[in-house]
């Protein structure tokens, strides 16, 4: 599976080259570099969150490319659940090693998924295929309400205060969950953890401030989820 690898690095490189994606010579060599009997069927792309969340956007745009200069079809599929492992169990032991499935992938692979599979599976069971971009862990929060405008040292400040009243989106047994425990620890402050699946559902439930906790608690609005993905990469199962 030599060419594939190939050929998807080529692509990945064409998205954040667009002075080379602009001439002809990059599709006549992707052309070369593909082997007479592959791809003969769709190719998906496996993404661990749900649809909306930063790993999926940047699964689908990549998609996007790769079928514009390989003139085949992509299909992305989310395989959600257990902030991830399920999706990082179907690629790493299901998923057949035959070039046909590609994992979008974030350094939660490498910073707990393979913790929690407890040797059920290991990095050995992937083949890296490309790395894609990199984005900053970023704490945001609503525009409205009783923590509009207010600074990272105010909302750490109301936590210590009123424990367990600040409410923060995150994505259990992540690094998201990780900041948090840092702060906290840091800190002295509390705050009150809606699990989600991925980031795109916090930042929904933030922008609509449906992510409640129990309904007696102080604050009427979410604060503080932490979206953004980290260290997205291309991973295919590694061939037998």
């Amino acid at each position: 599976m030599k060419e594939n690898t190939i050929a998807f690095a080529l692509l990945s490189a064409l998205l954040v080259t667009p002075a080379a994606a602009q001439t002809g010579d990059a599709k006549a060599e992707l052309v070369r570099l593909k082997p007479n009997d592959f791809p003969t069927a769709p190719i998906e792309y496996t993404v661990v969150y749900p649809a909306g969340g930063g790993m999926d956007v940047t699964a689908r745009l990549l998609a996007k490319y790769v079928e514009k200069w390989s003139d085949h079809r992509i299909i992305v599929n989310n395989r959600t659940g257990g902030a991830g492992m399920v999706g990082h169990a179907y690629l790493a032991t299901q998923a057949k090693p035959d070039g046909y499935t590609v994992g979008i992938i974030a350094n939660l692979m490498w910073g707990d998924a393979m913790l929690r599979a407890q040797g059920r599976w290991t990095y050995t069971d992937l083949e890296p295929i490309g790395y894609l971009n990199s984005d900053a862990l970023t704490w945001v929060g609503p525009t409205e309400g009783p923590y509009k405008d207010m600074s990272v040292k105010q909302l750490v400040e109301t936590a210590k205060d009123k424990p367990g009243t600040l409410r923060v989106a995150t994505v259990p047994g992540s690094m998201w969950d990780y900041l948090i425990e840092q702060v906290e620890a840091n800190t002295g402050a509390k705050v009150l953890r809606v699990p989600f699946q991925g980031g795109g559902a916090g930042i929904n439930a933030l922008a609509g401030e449906t992510s409640t906790s129990p309904k007696d608690s102080t604050p009427s609005s979410a604060a503080s989820p932490t979206p953004a993905r980290c260290g997205q990469s291309a991973w295919r199962l590694r061939s037998a």
